[in-house]
């Protein structure tokens, strides 16, 4: 999590460093809500909760590269989303009070990287407008 001089322009980000010898193609960037996959599609550029399927959303997560992609050895692909229009979504999805958030990438090699999770109460983003 980044947080910058406002609450209300913090965003969630998650990274990716590859670290080793070969490429490693992503095919995906997820986060976990309570253990609820929320899913982003990148080729339309638009949100896609998984929750309920074929739903889209207008909230649109900042990426470094689109889906494939090959992440070189040494290199970093991040992807943020505003933490305000984020919580929000899951308020209106049905999720309250504190929730557990973590991200993970996919690889075409069905290899999973999680990260460790983060908690926020959804309450605690009422300030904002």
């Amino acid at each position: 999590m980044v947080e910058f001089d406002e609450p209300c322009d913090m965003v969630i980000e998650l990274s990716a460093f590859n670290s080793g010898y070969r490429s490693v193609a992503i095919i995906g960037y997820k986060f976990l809500v309570n253990d609820v996959k929320i899913e982003f599609e990148f080729y339309d550029s638009i949100f896609k909760d998984s929750v309920k399927k074929n739903s889209y959303v207008l909230v649109r997560p900042n990426c470094d590269n689109k889906l494939p992609y090959s992440l070189k050895e040494g290199e970093i692909t991040v992807i943020s989303i505003n933490a305000v229009q984020f919580t929000r979504l899951l308020k209106r999805k049905k999720f309250d009070g504190d929730v557990e958030i973590s991200g993970y990438f996919e690889t075409a090699q069905n290899k999973i990287y999680r990260s460790k999770a983060i908690e926020l109460n959804l309450d605690d983003w009422n300030m904002c407008p």
